[in-house]
């Protein structure tokens, strides 16, 4: 009699603690993955950033090269040592 009310009792508590595992994973991935999309997003948009500058950058130092070399040119009895 008390074995079958103690398996009865087991299984209501394993019934409980699946319920409770799913409730917990469930509010990991709702929480979560809005979470994780937001940070992969936020690093896209730096890594983005981050190659338009590096690209100005290099155009505006080819500029200067440009602009030097021009320079150059026009100064024909400018020699370097």
């Amino acid at each position: 009699q008390f074995a079958h009310i103690r398996w009865k009792a087991f299984l209501v508590y394993l019934v409980y603690l699946v319920f409770f595992v799913y409730l917990v994973y469930f509010v990991f991935l709702v929480c979560l993955v809005p979470v994780e999309w937001l940070v992969l997003n936020q690093i896209q948009r730096d890594e983005s950033v981050r190659v338009v500058r590096t690209r100005e950058r290099l155009k505006a130092r080819n500029v200067r090269k440009d602009r030097l070399r021009k320079f150059i040119a026009l100064q024909p009895d400018l020699e370097f040592s």
